[in-house]
């Protein structure tokens, strides 16, 4: 009986005893907030663990800053060299930290869960993976597993018309290195992901995550034996994606601009009818000057005053000449 006892105390208190080690430090932010964020820690874990096949039972260390300005002096401590102000969170793999910055998330309209899962995923890319791998791939995959749609919809609800000029992935990893191209690199790597699931299922990118965590794995040769294709042949498939998402991202560029390109053609109307308005009232005053030149409405050459063949129309003298045919024109009665 003692050991039946003993037995479901230890199975009730199992989970207390393997749970993670989460240490939660709060700047600027309040407790609800805190509280929040903290409990989705684990089913981050777990969903990371469901989309890329490896579990992470890493402890933790989360830091929230809920101001732009603190979080970016935190950044550059941490000697983080992208533009902090604008960095939504970092991960670094061997202190086990993640630091999230609200405040930028908040202003961007995101989810602080979607972050979350962006950067507890670069710690299990620290923990699991032992190839090197390039940054793009890493990106690609911390975005595909955030697979929050809102927040994704967001982040390219504003597509450029003409996009940077990106002809394979050694441009692209160059992108996410540099400021003024990283926005639109990470959606490409986003894109990237997306297409390898789309062409090839999430059990090979899985299969592709398994075969990068075991020793001496290389990215290249596992890539080919998880997604049956290589690289430099993936490249050519994802670039002939990229021409035929010109028509798209056309349309998309229109319905993200609508307001803005109904202003504007409603503004080329107006100018177009003020400019027909004032060229019908050029031709008017044109007209009217020529009637005056060529027939002035009083010329002196049809006025003789003392004549006897002038006539009194309205106290106007109008004289008529005689006419032999009609002698009813010398009359002079009404």
């Amino acid at each position: 009986m003692l050991r039946l006892v003993l037995l479901t105390l230890t199975l009730a208190l199992s989970p207390a005893l393997s749970a993670r080690d989460v240490n939660v430090a709060a700047i600027d932010v309040s407790a609800a907030r805190r509280t929040s964020i903290e409990q989705q820690v684990e089913p981050a874990f777990g969903h990371i663990a469901r989309m890329t096949g490896l579990a992470d039972d890493g402890e933790l260390q989360l830091t929230l800053v809920g101001n732009s300005t603190r979080f970016a002096e935190i950044a550059r401590a941490d000697r983080i060299s992208l533009d902090a102000e604008n960095v939504l969170g970092y991960a670094q793999h061997a202190a086990r930290r993640v630091v999230l910055n609200l405040s930028a998330i908040e202003e961007r309209r995101l989810s602080p869960i979607s972050v979350l899962r962006h950067e507890l995923t670069h710690l299990m890319f620290g923990a699991k993976i032992r190839a090197d791998t390039p940054l793009w791939f890493e990106e690609g995959v911390c975005l595909w597993v955030e697979a929050f749609a809102m927040d994704a919809l967001i982040e390219s609800s504003n597509p450029n018309l003409v996009e940077p000029d990106i002809p394979d992935f050694a441009t692209l990893e160059k992108g996410l290195r540099q400021n003024h191209l990283a926005g639109f690199s990470y959606n490409e790597a986003r894109r990237v992901l997306y297409l390898a699931e789309r062409l090839y299922g999430r059990n090979a990118l899985q299969k592709l995550l398994q075969l990068l965590s075991l020793p001496d794995a290389q990215f290249e040769p596992a890539f080919k034996t998880a997604l049956g294709i290589s690289l430099p042949e993936f490249e050519k498939v994802w670039q002939e994606d990229r021409k035929r998402g010109v028509i798209e991202r056309l349309w998309m560029w229109v319905g993200a601009n609508m307001w803005v390109l109904v202003f504007l053609f409603a503004a080329v109307i107006a100018l177009i009818a003020l400019a027909l308005r004032r060229r019908r009232t050029a031709k008017q005053i044109e007209a009217w000057e020529d009637e005056d030149k060529y027939y002035p409405g009083d010329p002196s050459w049809s006025f003789s005053q003392g004549d006897d063949d002038e006539r009194w129309r309205g106290g106007v003298h109008r004289k008529r000449k005689p006419d032999p045919d009609n002698p009813y024109l010398d009359d002079d009665s009404d």
